[in-house]
């Protein structure tokens, strides 16, 4: 599997870089169970950066081709709003994937990106409308008593680089007619009050993937919030506020601990697909970029800062 890595990496990088796709900075870096990868244009953020594009994986090949993926799916977004097209015509780019078409014919990259996509946008509706909403219901527990999580989230989790002692993590699956798919959120309350977060959404058959993803998330975020104590730095940016306000404000935390104690009964229910198709792009022969969005989907980064999906 790593040699297989390599060899669509070395394939898609040759293309990418024939047509100037390939991000100016890149970042290695070696973590718990795996690697993550990070790429920008613009110089990496310290703390965290929504421009920075971000992948996890066991082998530093296939870290680097996620990053790649979501570095061109961005690229393929900004393009699509500045040329009009109709599926890019939002503030953010929520339900967006990407996947390389190297050693692929493109119906498998196509089938592959939209179940991502379909996960993004699922997990992105399903945490929005839980948290606005305290009648919607929620599965709970204490990641540490739970024997089914896989061992690189348990690895992960396990080594959160906090600023803080941990104190507790959560796993929390909000009900959700989700038809096969299941969001995950894990939730590590720190010694300080603080909370911080990661989610993903995947097909039921593939959980130890969508934990995992969680877990890297979370992950992410633990570091960030521990170099914003560390550096002295202030939060820039909205994404950083918010990280913040949950992680450092007693108001956040407060909140969180007030929504994990409802008892709601409510399941999501989900609209039709709104956008549910290819976006193209000038590399879309190298890796394929599709879209999936809920009729009326609340963006995830949007509302207050005091919303705790991050």
């Amino acid at each position: 599997m790593i040699i297989l890595d390599r060899l669509r990496l070395k394939r898609t990088l040759a293309c990418l870089i024939k047509s100037g796709g390939v991000p100016h900075h890149v970042e290695i870096v070696p973590c718990p169970g795996g690697y993550f990868t990070n790429m920008t244009d613009r110089e990496i953020d310290p703390i965290i950066g929504e421009w920075v594009t971000t992948g996890y994986s066991a082998s530093p090949e296939l870290s680097m081709l996620k990053a790649l993926s979501e570095q061109v799916e961005r690229e393929a977004f900004r393009s699509g709003k500045r040329l009009n097209l109709k599926s890019c015509q939002t503030e953010r780019s929520d339900g967006l994937a990407a996947f390389p078409v190297a050693f692929r014919t493109k119906l498998s990259a196509r089938k592959q990106a939209k179940l991502r996509a379909l996960s993004e946008a699922l997990e992105r509706f399903t945490w929005a409308h839980w948290w606005d909403d305290q009648c919607i219901g929620h599965h709970f527990g204490k990641v540490f008593e739970l024997a089914f999580i896989p061992h690189t989230a348990r690895e992960l989790i396990s080594h959160l680089p906090t600023p803080y002692e941990v104190r507790e993590v959560y796993f929390v699956v909000p009900f959700a007619e989700t038809n096969g798919y299941e969001s995950v959120i894990l939730m590590c309350e720190m010694s300080n009050g603080g909370f911080l977060s990661g989610g993903a959404c995947g097909p039921v058959e593939s959980k130890d993937e969508t934990i995992t993803r969680a877990a890297a998330e979370l992950f992410r975020h633990a570091l960030a919030s521990k170099r914003l104590v560390e550096m002295k730095i202030a939060p820039k940016g909205f994404y950083q506020e918010r990280l913040a306000h949950f992680a450092f404000n007693p108001r956040g935390a407060q909140a969180v601990r007030e929504r994990l104690a409802e008892k709601g009964e409510i399941f999501v229910q989900f609209p039709e697909l709104a956008i549910d198709e290819e976006i193209p792009h000038e590399h879309s022969g190298t890796i394929y970029v599709h879209r999936c969005l809920f009729e009326n989907q609340p963006p995830f980064i949007g509302g207050d800062v005091e919303r705790f999906c991050i």
